[in-house]
């Protein structure tokens, strides 16, 4: 399979969409509990494939690394999004999409939607739908908004797929008495570490890339 070239790539990942053959790092128990109120949002999961904006040759992925005086988050890595707004959003990919201009300066007309991805819930609150999308070529420079975003981080796809270390620990947690248990994902890259929600939608984008038993054989399981 050619890694660069974007219509293979999506092709791939909407095809190899089954529920059944995903990685699911999600907490979807507490959907079941009226006391755990998720807040609706939404991310995108920009993919790049110019060397002048990403500094990297063929397609990568781009992330954002948080402002460390953030309430929220502080100095995680994370896709460009936030919360849905009702005044704002007819849909949660109107939130995404908003959420990118805010962040990282690409407009909704500079960005091609490939898939939606898994939602993913996490234990903070937050029902959170990815989408997928490719910036389109002529997008060469990024206008970050430096209240939120210190700067951009450029995941290679390859790298993603084939080279990353995918680390997993399972975590034991109780909220109002019941007893959950789930898995949390981290990976170390450039010194830094990609971890939580961000991680296991980057685990659920290469399952759909490749397979269930790719991404299961490179999990590594933390005691």
């Amino acid at each position: 399979m050619d890694w660069n070239n974007i219509e293979h790539l999506s092709s791939k990942v909407t095809l190899h969409h089954s529920p059944a053959d995903a990685v699911h790092p999600l907490v979807s128990e507490l959907k079941q509990h009226d006391e755990f109120k998720l807040k609706k949002s939404a991310v995108t999961i920009p993919l790049v494939n110019n060397p002048k904006l990403s500094n990297t040759q063929g397609i990568s992925i781009l992330l954002t690394k948080r402002q460390d005086f953030l309430r929220s988050h502080p100095g995680q890595i994370s896709f460009p999004g936030g919360k849905f707004d009702e005044n704002l959003d007819n849909q949660l990919l109107d939130t995404a999409l908003r959420e990118s201009d805010e962040e990282i300066g690409i407009k909704a007309n500079q960005q091609q939607l490939i898939t939606q991805l898994h939602t993913f819930n996490t234990l903070t609150g937050f029902s959170i739908e990815p989408y997928l999308t490719y910036v389109q070529p002529n997008v060469d420079s990024l206008v970050l908004n430096e209240q939120e975003v210190e700067k951009p981080i450029f995941l290679p796809l390859k790298h993603l797929i084939f080279e990353q270390e995918l680390l997993v620990k399972n975590i034991k947690r109780t909220f109002k008495g019941r007893h959950f248990s789930f898995d949390v994902y981290f990976m170390p890259f450039q010194g830094q570490l990609i971890w939580g929600a961000t991680a296991g939608i980057l685990i659920d984008l290469c399952t759909r890339l490749t397979s269930a038993q790719h991404t299961q054989s490179r999990l590594i399981r933390m005691k």
